[in-house]
């Protein structure tokens, strides 16, 4: 059957893509900020035994899904399950379930990125990933909320950028 691969929550794909990624850290301006230690971040059994480079490669590969359009994202989905080789197969533990699993345990952490992602945006919540409209940041996000009208990774942002417009709006009004 192969290596057994469990698909990695959401969250944890936003956490990879913010804190290993060089996009968000380009569009903040940190670019040359030493990378964090593999311990603050890799908590998910997929990704321990990964190294640093390995990581930023991985956040890398993500950040277009999250910034992309649903075509694009669809393409990129698709492209991470066709590299990793991960398939669907029935197990039998306490019963049958479904499992995913991969020929080369090297690629699980590639499958489980794959296939958490390729679980959420086939449910058709496409919409529900992004990256944060302030233009000094560029960080990821996933709109849990009941309304799905998320346009910012966190309240510090959407206040910066609100701030940003009333100071605008009211130069422009009162110079």
């Amino acid at each position: 059957m192969g290596h057994i691969v469990r698909p990695l929550e959401l969250a944890t794909l936003v956490l990879i893509v913010n804190t290993w990624g060089t996009q968000p850290r380009l569009v903040r301006g940190e670019l040359e900020a030493a990378l964090p230690s593999g311990r603050e971040v890799i908590t998910d059994p997929a990704l321990q035994g990964l190294s640093k480079d390995q990581l930023v490669a991985l956040a890398d590969t993500l950040y277009p899904v999250f910034d992309g359009h649903d075509d694009e994202r669809a393409t990129l989905v698709n492209d991470l399950l066709a590299r990793s080789g991960v398939r669907p197969h029935l197990a039998q533990d306490r019963g049958l379930q479904g499992v995913w699993s991969v020929p080369d345990p090297r690629v699980g952490a590639l499958a489980a990125t794959a296939v958490g992602l390729w679980i959420h945006l086939g449910d058709g919540a496409g919409d529900r990933l992004g990256t944060c409209a302030d233009r000094a940041c560029g960080d990821a996000w996933v709109d849990t909320s009941p309304g799905g009208h998320r346009r910012f990774c966190s309240i510090t942002c959407q206040n910066r950028a609100r701030a940003a417009a009333y100071r605008r709006r009211h130069r422009t009004t009162n110079p």
